[in-house]
């Protein structure tokens, strides 16, 4: 940084801040607030941070690139996604993935995100990377560009962008386009009056000239972009948002209105499947559900369950079909259903329909489910054609591992499921283990919809009906709603991804006629799917058999009651003893007691500071270290005559780090001559005499002698520096021109 005028720096750096903060209030109405402060301010700190130390270090584009880089993942977690990584600060796996696909992801879903953004944490990562970016552009710009005037390009790029990716609605427009042309105007010309002396600045009126022509178009386009809403083009106007599945019921929720058509005989098919064969093979598919929010099994939002694109008939599924997967064709008409999830095979390949009723058709390969918001009706009709692959045995699973899978439960598991869990499992370490013996401990419970002739059984899936199922061991009593959502909360508690399936299959009490099944609401199920590596999400059924009914004790007869008997009269009840009222000094003390010190929230807060702190003020801090160091030495040297000559080449360094660098080959006199006359202090020609005869002289200083002459180097040091000023004295104290061994003579 020895090259580096440091009163130009701390100016340029306070312009171009002014001008990153004004690009960015243009996002205060698309917060709603100022939720964008925080991740922008922290990418432009450490942007300015990446800058600084490359201008410091001279790093070309690819190593500022590079360290850039490095930095968006290092400081990614503090600034974007403070309830991810450890403490909140430093990133782990699940942070360093986000911040990956968020990179590309946040884009997309920051123009379609409902305003204000604020309530989706995940989007602060975009002001995040802009901050950065831009800063790293701007700063590096205004100190190593030979046109100051290039660091309003990002800053342009950065204003561009705030308004593209903001709404119709102006955020002051006047107040930023004025600030903006103001700030860039009043530091490009006091950029200009450095580089040009008194008589030379005349000839560069052209040159302002075209500047302020340019810095007056952006302001007209500032004004016009920025003030009228009508002709703002703004990007989430032009982008169509996806599809919100959380805006629907989750239909897992109407479990219980397609079951209770059981005790109705005359009850209309939900829908008729023509053209099904091998019916306890293959199963119907509705809805995919793998997000718990404490009522309801739903989609989750940012998984991939919950990204449905849209698709014609042909659904995208590309490649050949697995070797043992059966080709299938079925026929759907429906009936009384209704409803956006469509019944549909596993691995279904392409949907034809009869009356053209696919053009808002969306599916997910990843969930393999199947949506239509249209909303199916009476009468539609469609063909299903699919590729089924048979589902893998128990056996071929028992080395294969759990694939990956991000769960989104929005709520904490309540206790008892992971206690249950875990007195399930035992000591059992395979996970393929764990997992039936959950499903087989599920399954040794009871059976009932809740109708008349069976177990009183509660409808839903909450947090509270869960925990009422497992409350009383032994006498757990549900249905496939209860058990499924259970078994998957279980497996999350265990850290084993698990999803809900809703959909329909045959069993003995189905009504279907050779390969024409009517799907009537008792075929209505629900499932487990746990994901194995290489082979996909294998189904696990935890729910009772159907025939397992709770036989509900015979009451007492009440034929021949006992005769009524005159009971003596209770005594009285002797007066109970007051409870102990706590006073308030009881209390703090069991305040204190209850509330330890949180140290490992002191120290994530240091660390979130400290890491910044290190980053900006670290290599400024190693240099004066060093520097102290290196006089300390020299001051101890083991004999005075050293400790003198030290001092003089003390006074030297110093003097190099203030850009006066005497020739190397020229004797201490002729160093102190030189010296003497750069900086108007004769008296400085005594230190190199002094110095000369405590190397040469016939008897060895005394240690007074040496300690009166560092003084007199200090004292020396304080003429030198005031002769420079306050600048030039900052400037020589983080200079590096002391530690060159080669110096280009500057003086002399």
């Amino acid at each position: 940084m020895s090259g580096l005028d440091v009163k130009r720096l701390l100016v340029d750096a306070a312009a171009v801040l002014a001008l990153l903060a004004t690009a960015f209030s243009g996002f205060w109405l698309v917060y709603g607030g100022g939720g964008f402060i925080r991740p922008a301010l922290i990418g432009v700190l450490v942007g300015l941070g990446i800058a600084l130390l490359g201008v410091w270090r001279r790093f070309g584009a690819l190593l500022v690139a590079a360290g850039t880089l490095v930095a968006y993942f290092l400081f990614g977690t503090v600034a974007a996604l403070p309830e991810m990584g450890i403490g909140g600060v430093l990133p782990d796996g699940a942070a360093l993935r986000e911040l990956t696909f968020g990179s590309v992801e946040v884009w997309r879903g920051f123009v379609t995100a409902s305003v204000p953004v604020s309530a989706f944490p995940s989007l602060a990562l975009l002001p995040y990377i802009l901050g950065l970016l831009a800063a790293v552009c701007a700063f590096s710009a205004a100190w190593r560009a030979k046109r100051p005037a290039w660091a309003l390009l990002p800053i342009a790029v950065l204003e561009v962008s705030v308004i593209a990716l903001g709404t119709n609605q102006p955020s002051w427009p006047l107040l930023q386009a004025g600030a903006l042309l103001a700030v860039s105007l009043a530091w490009l010309a006091w950029r200009s009056r450095l580089r040009t002396s008194g008589e030379h600045r005349m000839r560069h009126w052209p040159k302002a000239l075209v500047q302020l022509g340019v810095v007056g178009l952006v302001f007209a386009f500032a004004v016009n972009q920025l003030g009228d809403a009508g002709a703002r083009q703004v990007i989430r106007d032009y982008v169509e948002p996806p599809i919100d599945l959380q805006a629907y019921s989750s239909p897992l929720s109407s479990y219980r209105r397609y079951v209770k058509d059981i005790e109705e005989p005359n009850a209309a098919p939900l829908f008729t499947v023509a053209g099904w064969s091998e019916p306890n093979a293959d199963r119907l598919r509705l809805a995919v559900l793998d997000s718990f929010d404490g009522m309801v099994m739903n989609v989750a939002a940012q998984n991939r369950s919950g990204r449905y694109t849209q698709v014609g008939e042909q659904l995208g599924q590309l490649g050949e079909a697995a070797p043992s997967a059966t080709e299938r064709q079925i026929t759907v008409t429906v009936g009384s259903y209704t409803g956006i999830w469509m019944p549909t095979l596993s691995a279904s390949q392409e949907v034809e329909f009869s009356d053209g009723t696919a053009e808002q058709l969306y599916y997910n390969p990843s969930a393999d489910a199947l949506i239509n918001l249209d909303g199916l009706r009476e009468g539609n009709q469609y063909v299903v054609y699919s590729a089924v692959s048979p589902t893998p045995g128990e056996a071929a699973l028992a080395d294969v591992p759990v694939g990956e899978y991000q769960q989104e439960d929005s709520v904490e598991i309540p206790q008892i499921v992971s206690t249950t869990a875990r007195k399930m499992i035992g000591d059992t370490e395979s996970t393929l283990e764990r997992i039936k013996l959950i499903r087989d401990g599920l399954r040794s419970g009871f059976f009932s919809h809740g109708l008349s002739t069976q177990t009183p059984s509660n409808a839903g899936h909450s947090t509270w009906r869960i925990s009422q199922l497992l409350a009383k061991e032994n006498q757990w009593v549900g249905d496939d709603e209860q058990y499924a959502v259970a078994m998957t909360l279980m497996l999350h508690s265990l850290g084993i991804p698990a999803r809900v399936v809703m959909g329909f299959y045959v069993d003995e009490d189905s009504n279907i006629d050779g390969q024409v099944w009517k799907v009537m609401g008792g075929d209505a199920h629900a499932w487990v799917e746990v994901p194995f590596e290489g082979v996909g999400w294998v189904p696990f059924y935890p729910t009772p058999d159907k025939n397992k009914q709770m036989v509900s004790p015979q009451p007492k007869s009440m034929e021949n009651p006992r005769p009524q008997v005159l009971q003596p009269p209770i005594p009285p009840e002797e007066p109970a003893e007051q409870p102990y009222e706590n006073t308030d000094e009881d209390k703090e003390d069991e305040e204190e007691e209850q509330t330890p010190f949180d140290w490992g929230f002191v120290l994530m807060l240091l660390l979130a500071i400290g890491i910044p702190l290190l980053v900006l003020l670290g290599p400024p801090a190693a240099i004066m270290l060093a520097k102290a160091r290196r006089s300390a030495k020299r001051k101890r040297a083991l004999d005075t005559s050293r400790q003198i000559s030290g001092g003089w080449r003390d006074l030297v360094d110093y003097a190099a780090d203030l850009q006066a660098v005497p020739p190397a080959t020229a004797t201490r006199q002729e160093v102190g001559e030189t010296l003497a006359d750069h900086f108007e202090t004769p008296t400085l020609l005594g230190l190199a005499a002094v110095a000369d005869y405590s190397v040469f002289g016939a008897e060895d200083p005394t240690p007074a002698q040496a300690e009166q002459y560092w003084e007199q180097v200090a004292a020396m040091k304080g003429q030198l520096g005031s002769h420079v000023g306050f600048f030039g004295r900052v400037k020589g104290r983080f200079a590096l021109t002391s530690f060159r061994k080669k110096r280009r003579p500057t003086v002399g």
